[in-house]
């Protein structure tokens, strides 16, 4: 499950997905945790897409609850 017409938190919850906030040095981007891995992990980013994070970049992950 990669991309969700109008995602919105109560649509991921439903899905049992994590809604997280990306920051990068210019810009956050929003999106959703697909896959939790030991050494990556693999995000949705809403505009970019498919990403896989090592553990230098998840320290920029927000993990969005409500």
């Amino acid at each position: 499950m990669s991309a969700l017409k109008n995602p919105t938190l109560r649509k991921l919850r439903n899905r049992n997905l994590t809604a997280i906030r990306y920051r990068t040095a210019d810009q956050v981007q929003h999106g959703w945790i697909l896959k939790r891995g030991p050494k990556l992990l693999h995000v949705f980013l809403i505009g970019i897409g498919k990403r896989r994070l090592d553990r230098t970049e998840q320290r920029f992950v927000l993990e969005l609850s409500s």
